[in-house]
Parts: structure tokens; sequence; C-alpha cells
């Protein structure tokens, strides 16, 4: 057996899958922000899921990312080359916005007090300039431990290129007191640029020990439960760490749980045989969104704690994932000039949407659902929940009443508003980078998710929306199907020229084998471990490079096809090439990965077996339908009671176990032979 258990604002999700038997279990329940293991363990007992027969268990957690959002992160000192106790203050100087004129920055995590210089230096080219003098240490240590600090960053200047420094002084501070967490950068970027490097340094620091100790605590809640298997957890890169490296590198986890739902819709896409997709994931508090391209999600190498303008950024590769404060729970408001808002600040889990009965009065988006008719009281979580119209009705009036307009156009414009919200951050993905919308399909998942798509999927014009199995617990199931992966990034700046492949080649090989020793460290040597290249490249004299893939070995004879695939590249983003500019390297990527478990089969998860001739069985109900003009009849499908081959029209309402689909007027509905809903937004193109 296999598990995978998601932790979202709002709901913890479960996905257990049993090899032996064939069967999927699935739960879902309400998040528990004071301890999330209990809700952890309290989802693994709904689902009847008997831990001590599971060969892995993964797990995605937004313990990293909401320790910065929250700020609650440990104190932090960091020790850098003297004459650079200030780079996380000067950072780059930019002004995101010119004419904002409120605009401050968010302050450094750590306080200058906190910032010790270290008499050391090495130059660019990794040549040791000036020694360490290990005794200076020990008072700078003595030094942080009088003001409290639990976590200590070091990030020395040029350090990517030879971290002997980094290394001498990590082992001074931890022989000083065992107790400290040591983050070292040449541990988690080996990239040129100061400042971004030392921001990595510093939020991995930051939120070392508060991660630490949750997973540990969440180790031993499985192993007192008789799990003795592989523990892992879903990192920011589309792939799985074990427990023990996610302790070291938790800066690894920040997007933890989106990552495994754009995992699972790029193989869904695979299978369905369409490589462009954009993953829809909304949840009960944000919505996220990732366009796939050629079956392949998207990898940025830098990421924004808190977004571009005043955030933290991290230099590491993240499966490039669009969020926004828009969900189920996000909350319905009139600003200071009486006009209707929608978030981003949710109800969360705890008192959550009015609806749910526990103490919460503000209405969410999931209140203006259950007022327009599109959510059941007794079917939401498959009846385990029974919500409560009454209370969601009270919250909208009392948002109509202080506008002076109906309570209907209330519930319509909020959700209205959250669509096209949705459709702008999708738009800023796909059409504003060159991306045709009409050229990919729309894999809707998230508790709530399947209620926005074809709305969203008809702003954009994309022509199809497929909503999986079990779309509530999708991301989970990405988790179980995620392989276990190691990046690594060196910087290598020369000419690309005959002179540098050997060079090149060599450094490569060096990077393989530290992430071939790596893995078969920590999962053993009887693993097969593929690798990709891939290398940063740019015309001399420009400053951003553009990634291109490699050979898996490099010889004189590559030299024009790098060459070539770097100006097809550059042309396909940019729309225009230089041929004839010299190109040169900036840094060296390499992806290492290993499938240490067997995965969820998408396949067998939602399969169909038989079909049924005439149309599913259904029941009637009052839903509110834009197109329509109003509330109208229509039927309410139960997705269990479908069948591969079955077809329908809409308007129409399928009731998932997970979440709750809502088909337009004029769409027509086909479940395929995996159990995946095809909608065809505005009929058959």
């Amino acid at each position: 057996m296999e598990i995978a258990v998601d932790i979202g604002g709002t709901f913890t999700d479960l996905a257990a899958y049993d090899h032996e038997t064939g069967k999927a279990r699935f739960a879902k329940t309400l998040s528990t922000p004071s301890d999330l293991a209990r809700g952890v363990m309290e989802v693994l007992e709904l689902g009847d899921v008997d831990v001590a027969r599971a060969e892995s268990f993964t797990h995605g957690s937004t313990v990293a990312i909401n320790t910065m959002i929250e700020l609650r992160g440990t104190k932090t000192a960091l020790l850098t080359t003297e004459g650079f106790r200030d780079v996380l203050e000067l950072a780059r100087g930019n002004r995101p916005d010119s004419y904002d004129i409120t605009f401050k920055r968010s302050e450094p995590l750590v306080p200058r007090e906190l910032r010790l210089e270290v008499a050391e230096r090495i130059d660019a080219r990794g040549k040791v300039v000036r020694s360490v003098d290990g005794e200076s240490i020990q008072p700078l240590v003595a030094r942080l431990l009088e003001q409290g600090v639990a976590s200590v960053a070091i990030s020395f200047l040029n350090a990517y290129a030879n971290p002997e420094h980094e290394k001498e002084v990590g082992d001074l501070v931890r022989e000083a007191d065992p107790g400290l967490f040591v983050s070292l950068s040449h541990a988690l970027s080996r990239q040129f640029r100061e400042y971004e490097r030392t921001s990595t340094t510093v939020v991995n620091a930051y939120v070392g020990p508060v991660v630490s100790r949750y997973l540990e605590s969440m180790d031993q809640a499985l192993r007192s439960r008789g799990f003795a298997k592989g523990f892992f957890v879903m990192e920011s890169n589309g792939g799985v760490l074990t427990v023990d490296a996610a302790k070291e590198r938790p800066v690894l986890l920040m997007e933890s749980g989106p990552v495994g739902g754009a995992i699972a819709s790029a193989k869904l896409g695979d299978l369905l045989d369409h490589p462009n997709v954009v993953a829809f994931d909304m949840g009960g508090t944000t919505a996220k969104a990732c366009v796939i391209e050629g079956g392949i999600p998207p990898v940025t190498d830098i990421y924004w704690v808190g977004r571009y303008a005043r955030g933290y950024p991290v230099q590491m590769p993240f499966v490039e994932v669009l969020e926004v404060g828009a969900g189920g729970g996000s909350i319905i408001w009139i600003d200071e000039v009486g006009a209707l808002k929608i978030g981003p600040r949710s109800a969360g889990a705890s008192p959550g949407p009015a609806c749910f009965g526990f103490g919460g009065a503000d209405a969410t988006i999931t209140d203006a659902h259950m007022f327009l008719g599109a959510i059941s009281s007794s079917a939401f979580m498959s009846g385990g929940m029974t919500l409560d119209p009454a209370a969601s009705e009270t919250a909208i009036r009392s948002v109509a009443d202080k506008l002076g307009v109906d309570p209907t156009r209330v519930a319509s414009g909020a959700v209205k508003i959250a669509n096209a919200t949705m459709a702008e951050f999708v738009r800023r993905t796909t059409i504003e980078r060159g991306r045709d919308p009409r050229e990919f399909v729309m894999v809707a998942y998230g508790g709530a998710g399947p209620l926005h798509a074809r709305d969203v999927a008809e702003e954009l014009g994309i022509p199809v929306v497929v909503i999986p199995p079990l779309p509530g617990n999708f991301s989970a199931i990405g988790m179980s199907v995620a392989d276990l992966r190691h990046d690594y990034v060196r910087t290598f700046a020369a000419p690309v020229g005959t002179s540098t492949l050997q060079t090149l080649e060599l450094e490569l090989q060096s990077m393989e084998h530290e992430a071939r020793e790596r893995i078969e460290v920590e999962v053993g040597s009887d693993v097969e471990i593929p690798v990709h290249r891939f290398a940063d490249m740019r015309y001399v004299g420009q400053e951003h490079a553009v990634k291109v893939p490699l050979p898996p070995t490099i010889t004189d004879a590559d030299l024009e096809s790098m060459i070539g695939a770097f100006n097809a590249e550059y042309h396909a983003r940019y729309g225009h090439s230089s041929p004839e500019v010299d190109v040169e390297l900036v840094n060296l990527r390499l992806s290492a990965m290993a499938r240490v478990k067997e995965g969820m089969s998408l396949e067998r998860i939602g399969a169909m077996d038989g079909t049924r001739e005439g149309p599913p069985p259904s029941t009637q109900r009052d839903v509110f339908f834009e197109q329509a003009g109003g509330f109208v009849s229509c039927p309410i499908y139960k997705r269990d009671d479908l069948r591969a081959g079955d077809r329908f029209t809409g308007p129409a309402i399928v009731e998932d176990a997970s979440s709750t689909v809502v088909v337009g007027v004029r769409d027509t509905v086909g479940v395929n032979e995996l159990g995946c809903l095809v909608i065809q937004v505005g009929g058959p193109s």
C-alpha cells in the first residue's frame, strides 16, 4: 500500500492505493492549523488506512510557506563575508512599482545586529585570497548564543565557486553548539548572485527548526502506528525528498502541496494525449494554475516567497505555479467605495464558511454557491459534513443589505468576480507569454476547482475541461506518482566554443556523480537514476539567460547543435534571435531522479468497466445559471452512478465525493474510460 496526504489551508486530503487488491481509498477532513499532524492522523482514520501495511508515505505540507507568510520562524543570524553585511537590505535596489508612493520593502528576516562579518575572501575563480581565522569564529558564535539565536545562515562571497570556507566555519559553529540549525549557501545553491543566494540560505535557516520539528513529530506519529518504510515529502521541483533530506533543506518545501496536482495533471494529459494542459487547482483558501507544455511542467530557477514586490527570493528550481487568494473560503466583502470584493482573506478551516456551522459569519464563495443552488447541503464530502443553507443565506443577505441590492445578485456577482480574477491570472501565464489558450485543455481539481472551471475556461477560450476522478484529492494523488528528485546548479561562466566543451563535460560528470552518490546513500544502490542535463545560455553582453537541454555526453560534434538549440529556444521565447552574435554559458543544471515507489495508477483509480445505453440517472434541483438568466431546474447526477460512454448536456450538476462539477447551459459532457468527465465548453467543437 502507498499513502499520500496533502495538507491544504482548509482541508487535509488522503489518497491511498493497495497494489495487492487494486483498490484505492480516499478521504477528506478539515485541516487543523493549531496541530497539523492531528489532521493527518484524523484523515488516516477516516480513510480506514492501516499505515503499518504501507510501503511508502508521501506528504505535502504548508508548514514552510505558512511559517514565511506569518513570519513566525526561528530567530536567525547571518555570517557573511566582511563588507557584505548589508546585502539583504541592499537587495537589487529596484522599485517594482515606480508610482506607488507608499511602497516599502519587507524587513530582512535577519536584523542588522545579528548579521556578522567574517574576515575571509575567495575570488570568483575559487582561489583563496584570505583564509579563515578559526579563533575569530568562537566569539562570534558566543555573541549570537547570548542573543538567543537558534539558526545560523552562512553565506560567503563566491562560495559557489569554492565552498571550503563555508564548510570550515559551519563545522566550527556546530562544534560550538550542536543544537544550532546551520544552513550553508553552497549546500543549497552553487549559483552566482550573492543577494539571491544569501536570501535562499537565510530563508532555509529561518524555517528550518519549525519544519524539522513538524516532520519529526509526524515521523514519530507514523512510527508509533507501526509504519516502518519510506517517509517522503513533496518538494517544489516536482519530485519528492526523503524526510531526512527535507529537514536539512526545508526551503524546498515552499510549494509542496500545489506541485502535486501539477505533476498529476501532466501525467493525466499524457494519458489523454493532451500534452498542453492548464492545471487549475482551486481549494478552500487559494487558486493555483500551472501551464504545462509538451507534457512537462515548467520549472523556474527562482521563486519569490510573498511575491516579487515585497517577497524574499529563493534561488532554487521550482515548478512554476501561479497562486491567487481566491478559494472556496474567500470572504466576500465591500471596500471603502462600496465595491464588491472577494479575498484574499479566507475563512479557512476555522471558523470556515458560514454554511459550515462552526461560527463563521462572513459570506464566502462557498456560501454563494450554496445560495445559488450549486452545492447540496447533504452531499458535501459524500454527506460526511452537513451544511447549513440558512446560514449561507443570512451571510449573503447581510452583504446585500449593505449594498441595497438583491442577494442573488451579490452571490452571482461574487462568483463572477472570482471567475474573472482566476481567468486573469491564468491569462498571465498563457496569452501574455505568447501561448494560445485554445491549444490547451484544462484539468480542473481541488474542492472548488470544478465549480468554476468551465467559466474560467470559457473566459480564456479553452475548449475542453477535464475533471479527473476524485478532484478534491488530486494533489495527493500527484504526490503518490512523483519520483525522488534532486536538482543541482553550478555557475560555469565561459564562451561556447570547442575549447570549453571538455571542461564542461567534466563539470557535468562531477555533478552527476554527486547526484548519484547522494541518492544511493538515501535510498540504496539498486535504483535506476536517470539524469537530465541543461545549460543556461545567453548572448554575450546580456544579463539573463535561457535554459537549453544538453545531450547525455558532450563532444566537439555537439557545438553547433548546442548553439542552434539556444537560438531556437530564444526565438520561441522572444520572437527573434541573433545567430550572428556569440553565445556564452552561465550555469549548468542537472536533474537526477529515481523511482522509489510504484505510485498510484491514474489509469485504474477511476477506470470504468462496461457501458450503459441511455442517460445516467438523475434528480432535479433549481440552480442559478448566468447564461440562462436565472434559476433553472437542472438535472443532478451522482458521479458514482456514471459509466464510461455516458453523455449528457448542460445545464447540469455532478456531485462528486470530493467536489461539485458545474456544467454550463450549452456544454456537453462525456465520461471516458479513465472515469474523467470531459466537458466541451459551449458544446461540440
